[in-house]
């Protein structure tokens, strides 16, 4: 599971930025053994950076995948901070990522700039005993030209783990559509059913029309006790994209994946979305450690969740993420009516 992620000097990103999972404090970040959210809504006014961090989390899994294969091209991820006089332009941009596997956890950083790497790291932290004993996977500390990085050269039985778990698990992308998904695992159609039945439980059926490749769902009405058909083109926005994502939102809850969800729930109704995210934190749901991180407007969130898993960005000469957590705020404050005053930043004014 991801415990931390963190970046600098990255787009609209300057000074080091840090997004935790850890669900509770105080506790030793360094440990092995933390309780981690499921999920975290990120909120910020147009144009702050929110997606920029979840593209910095994208770009280090994809330098990751690309060096596996041969095609890494770092200058490909360089993107400096451009503002504050210019002073990032020739430093160096770091992602630290920290993440848990069996109970183990790892820290792994890497800087580079346009054509160098200038620091891989990779440690392990695991409980021996009733004590936890850090090991050193790998350190390179001198800057290299060299076009790969040893977490994927490297060939010990323990950073194939880590490097394992960050591409098959970490960061995942929906790039795959829900007929792709049900012609790999036909079984999730029954599941998938139950999901598009959290907007509409009219629906009882879909199929893929042969002749066109268009989907039919097929709707059943109680007053009338008829069956009806409807294509997909004639859908609503909601329901299309409810459909879109559904094979891809099933297979993360079935494999345990860490999910990026950009501003994906603007088409749903409110109650829809907080459906959709109370499946990742029920563990009769989610029983394998599945996590979503996600951006969003929809101020509801911010009166059904733990603070501790709110977090804020707001762009004054560079991008800066917060928690929830830095504010004092009453037992009955309304945190809606806070957000929309200004009182936690992260707005358009």
């Amino acid at each position: 599971m991801l415990v931390e992620f963190s970046v600098e000097n990255y787009r609209s990103i300057g000074e080091k930025q840090t997004l935790s999972m850890v669900s509770y404090e105080p506790q030793k970040l360094h440990s092995a053994n933390l309780q981690l959210f499921s999920s975290a809504a990120i909120y910020g006014a147009n144009a702050s950076g929110k997606t920029n961090f979840l593209k910095a989390m994208c770009a280090l899994k994809k330098l990751i995948i690309d060096s596996a294969f041969n095609h890494l091209d770092i200058s490909s991820a360089y993107f400096p901070f451009r503002l504050a006089g210019g002073k990032w332009l020739n430093k160096p941009t770091r992602f630290y990522l920290i993440f848990n596997v069996d109970r183990r956890r790892y820290d792994y950083l890497i800087s580079f700039d346009k054509s160098k790497i200038h620091e891989e790291i990779l440690y392990l932290t695991h409980a021996q005993g009733n004590d936890e004993k850090c090991h050193i996977c790998f350190e390179r500390k001198a800057a290299s030209t060299q076009q790969f990085l040893l977490l994927t050269e490297r060939d010990e039985p323990k950073i194939k783990t880590a490097f394992r778990y960050i591409v098959s698990k970490l960061f995942v992308e929906f790039d795959r559509t829900t007929v792709d998904v049900l012609s790999e695992d036909f079984s999730l159609k029954t599941d998938v059913i139950k999901l598009l039945n959290l907007a509409d439980d009219s629906i009882v059926d879909f199929c893929q029309n042969p002749r066109d490749g268009i989907i039919d769902f097929t709707r059943k009405s109680i007053l009338q006790k008829l069956t009806l058909t409807t294509i997909y083109n004639n859908e609503s926005e909601g329901i299309v994209r409810l459909f879109d994502m559904a094979g891809n939102w099933l297979l993360a809850l079935k494999n345990g994946w860490t999910i990026l969800i950009d501003n994906k729930f603007k088409d749903f109704h409110p109650v829809l979305a907080r459906n959709l995210v109370k499946m990742f934190d029920d563990p009769e749901v989610n029983k394998n450690n599945a996590q979503l991180i996600f951006t969003t407007h929809d101020i509801n969130f911010l009166e059904h969740f733990d603070k501790s898993r709110i977090w804020f960005v707001e762009n004054n000469d560079g991008s800066k993420i917060y928690s929830l957590l830095d504010f004092a705020t009453r037992k009955n404050e309304s945190l809606q009516k806070g957000y929309l005053l200004g009182r936690y930043g992260a707005i358009p004014f």
